[in-house]
């Protein structure tokens, strides 16, 4: 009975010195810190040259250098694949090493800048008949990524949150509408836990400037690089997608609208300097013909025929101009779906299947 006695008091003691322990020290495991992991790929430079894009290599190395600077961001955890070293093979081995790195309590980035294109379906999950697909460096529909693939591929990787961002024509069908999103109708890349950014419309082209590059990847590489949202210790993925849909919205409605108002106020600058350079020397030879009353009178017909004529003309004058670049764009977009039966509307869509704020810069 002694013996039962020790026992059951040493027993009650471990007991007690374990529940301690356990109030007073926080699951460590739930404060582990996340590690984060990324896989940017850009392509530029194709195999051959009919479907390269003029944007220098530069454009990717900034977006990876200004990534790796924040403090949460180590460099042997991106991998960035630029031209001939994103091929087939080499994108989805390196979605499959992440799938062995990445635990539950770790963020995933996966960044793709390259063209965008479609295939036919061959397993009837596609209303129109064609899946999405990302195009690999080798230019071959036979080895280009699908939405299917990419989706096999990214729902391997268990992450706590994944941002990811298609900066591609189409890039806007590999994700559903928002309310489809909702109901979960379509088994494609939006899932919950997920933060992800498209260029495009679904089904619409995107559009990428000489030498500069697509708009997304470059507002994407000044938010990190000049810390835009950087406020309470961390960026989230909600933010920084956010600022960049933005800033890409009002810089193709100013590339639109610019040419014409700054057509229109150099008409209207050349116009008032050529009519009064003109009233004067009218009023200065009336001056020596005819003296100054009949100049000054004519000085001022003059310009209450101006002031009344002017503001009359000078918005038919904008007017014109919009027609014009109206006309332009509309002929560029039948155009482009003639030769592609894609329409152009490079607007950023932005879908948010994470609870919360996905934190992705620290």
């Amino acid at each position: 009975m002694v013996i039962l006695f020790k026992f059951m008091r040493k027993f009650i003691s471990i007991f007690i010195a374990f529940f301690l322990i356990t109030i007073t020290f926080p699951d460590i495991e739930s404060k582990k810190e996340a590690n984060y992991y990324a896989i940017i790929v850009a392509i530029y430079d194709y195999n051959g040259t009919k479907a390269d894009l003029d944007i220098p290599k530069e454009v990717a190395l900034d977006l990876y250098n200004n990534l790796i600077k924040w403090r949460n961001w180590k460099e042997e955890n991106v991998i960035l694949l630029i031209n001939e070293n994103a091929t087939h093979d080499a994108i989805i081995n390196a979605l499959d090493i992440i799938a062995k790195k990445v635990g539950k309590d770790d963020i995933f980035f996966f960044v793709y800048n390259g063209h965008g294109g479609e295939i036919e379906d061959d397993n009837g999950d596609e209303e129109d008949g064609y899946d999405e697909a990302i195009v690999t460096w080798e230019l071959n529909k036979s080895l280009y990524i699908t939405d299917d693939l990419l989706e096999e591929k990214l729902s391997k990787i268990n992450a706590k949150g994944m941002a990811i961002m298609l900066d591609c024509c189409l890039s806007g069908a590999f994700i559903e509408n928002e309310s489809e999103f909702q109901k979960s109708l379509k088994d494609d890349l939006v899932k919950k836990g997920r933060v992800i950014l498209t260029s495009a419309y679904k089904d619409a082209l995107a559009l990428a400037l000489t030498k500069w590059g697509t708009p997304c990847t470059k507002f994407l590489t000044y938010a990190l690089k000049k810390e835009i949202g950087y406020k309470d210790g961390k960026v989230s993925a909600e933010e920084l997608f956010s600022f960049v849909k933005t800033a890409n919205f009002i810089f193709w409605i100013s590339f639109i609208e610019l040419p014409s108002v700054m057509a229109w106020m150099g008409w209207c600058i050349k116009s008032f300097v050529s009519f009064q350079m003109c009233n004067f020397l009218f009023v200065f030879i009336t001056y020596w013909l005819f003296g100054a009353l009949p100049a000054s009178l004519i000085f001022v017909l003059n310009e209450i025929f101006f002031l009344t004529i002017f503001p009359i003309i000078a918005p038919l004058v904008l007017l014109l101009l919009k027609l014009e670049v109206v006309i332009i764009i509309a002929i560029y977009e039948i155009s482009e779906y003639i030769k592609t039966n894609h329409w152009v509307i490079p607007f950023a869509q932005l879908f948010d299947g994470y609870e919360g704020e996905l934190p992705l810069l620290l």
